[in-house]
């Protein structure tokens, strides 16, 4: 087509090399495959395709726990989102290729911290060796020594096993694949989330391997952004911080909980009927156990949800918190960011118990707590450490800046006027804050600097905030 363009003089000849040009780029622009570059249109966000009930493929969409919690998170932070499961490997490849947005599902390590951001925790992991019954041998990670055993490439597990020369990692193409390795003696073991290796004995219906009561790794999910893509990092956040809040996604947790135990032995009953029937004796004794196990399985997650969460106020608890905070100390000191603590206590709360009852200093506390929520940022970590403190930990926030943070934290809640019957009750907060830049410093070592600092700020008369390090500097409570 391009050669067959021809025209007369000089001008002539200048356009027609100009048309050539822009004909050549159309065509070659034609024949180079379609790319779409993540973030824009839907984000794209991929999961590993073998972590059912976490994420798994169903009638070939996306479905599973954390696929549920991910789409309430999109809906609540307002982001168009699609969510596509397939091979972890393929899945992280796409990602440093630039093809997706975010990881569902990954845990963080020094090795990923290089490549990824990651969001406040999604879901708590532990990571459980599952092994035969008879096995005791086999009782934690020490025991591993010298063992076969089975993990996911590119995993947690295998990467935290590594570190341990005598164990002889062994890939396994997929989970029932590694019990069945497992009970016919091919490997010793498997490490995988207890989530989804209990799920897969209850499908295969295999009795005789049992979890390990003391886990290998314990870590907190998170949804995973490239490196820099801190627009999207702060409504993920924003959007996962709402959902807690709110109950979403204690709702969800509860939920699937319940699919988890009740669902896979039905199909198992429903199978024994087909192979060949059972007696009314056996169908009422398996009746009676399912009932059991769902009140033990309701009973465990309800205990799961407490551990992580301040079941008041839906602020993370102590657990949760120290978890967090680790890794964000970990990241502080790699990259010499800054990083503070806030420890927040209210003032005479023990007074108020005692003049209005309990009752009322649980809605004091819930008011309080929504309104630290609403003075820090999405990407900050709030926790209620027991009684009336909180603790606060800004990534990436120097001195000065925790400062602003805790008056307006002290600020929002000397602004809140609680009722009492017909009394009007003025509340108010004392606060410490401490900073640290790089590494070399502790966690329990920076809450002490800022519990320090929080005592200082109720000698000082109560309703003011003091920096650790700082020379006083006295303040109208007004």
């Amino acid at each position: 087509m391009v050669s067959c363009l021809l025209l007369k003089g000089g001008a002539s000849a200048s356009m027609s090399r100009a048309l050539s040009s822009l004909l050549v780029a159309l065509l070659v622009a034609l024949a180079s495959p379609l790319t779409v570059r993540a973030g824009e249109g839907p984000y794209l966000f991929v999961g590993n395709e073998r972590l059912r009930p976490l994420i798994y493929s169903q009638d070939g969409e996306p479905a599973g726990l954390v696929v549920q919690i991910t789409r309430a998170m999109a809906e609540a932070a307002g982001l168009d989102i699609e969510i596509r499961v397939l091979d972890w490997a393929r899945a992280q490849e796409m990602m440093q290729r630039g093809e997706a947005d975010a990881l569902l599902q990954i845990n963080w390590t020094e090795e990923r911290d290089g490549l990824y951001d990651f969001s406040v925790p999604l879901l708590d992991s532990n990571f459980t060796i599952f092994r035969r019954i008879e096995r005791v041998d086999i009782n934690g990670r020490r025991s591993l020594q010298g063992k076969t055993v089975g993990v996911e490439t590119k995993g947690l597990p295998c990467t935290v096993l590594r570190e341990d020369p005598g164990v002889l990692l062994r890939p396994v193409a997929s989970w029932r694949e590694g019990f069945e390795g497992v009970r016919s003696g091919v490997i010793d073991a498997v490490v995988v989330d207890r989530w989804i290796g209990e799920y897969e004995l209850y499908r295969a219906g295999f009795n005789d391997i049992v979890p390990v009561s003391s886990p290998v790794a314990v870590s907190c999910s998170s949804i995973a952004v490239r490196k820099g893509n801190r627009e999207l990092l702060d409504r993920i956040n924003e959007g996962l911080t709402a959902i807690q809040a709110d109950g979403t996604r204690e709702r969800i947790l509860s939920e699937w909980s319940g699919k988890r135990i009740v669902y896979l032995p039905e199909e198992k009953m429903k199978a024994y009927y087909v192979i060949g029937g059972l007696a009314l004796v056996n169908v009422i004794l398996l009746v009676v156990a399912i009932v059991y196990a769902c009140l033990l399985m309701k009973t465990k997650k309800e205990a799961e949800r407490l551990a992580s969460t301040d079941g008041l106020t839906g602020l993370f608890n102590y657990r949760s918190f120290y978890a967090a905070a680790e890794r964000e100390l970990a990241i502080a000191g790699r990259h010499g960011w800054p990083l503070s603590i806030v420890q927040i206590d209210i003032d005479s709360f023990k007074e108020i118990n005692d003049a209005w009852g309990h009752l009322f200093g649980d809605t004091v506390l819930v008011a309080v707590a929504d309104a630290i929520r609403r003075s820090v940022r999405s990407t900050d970590i709030c926790a209620r450490m027991g009684g009336d403190e909180f603790t606060l930990l800004l990534p990436e926030t120097a001195a000065d800046e925790a400062r602003i943070v805790a008056e307006r934290v002290r600020s929002a809640v000397a602004a809140l006027k609680m009722r009492a019957s017909t009394d009007v009750v003025s509340l108010s907060v004392s606060i410490g804050v401490t900073t640290r830049t790089g590494g070399g410093s502790d966690l329990e070592g920076l809450i002490r600097e800022a519990d320090d600092a929080l005592y200082e700020a109720k000698r000082r008369g109560r309703n003011l905030v003091d920096v650790y390090g700082a020379c006083p500097n006295a303040k109208d409570p007004s």
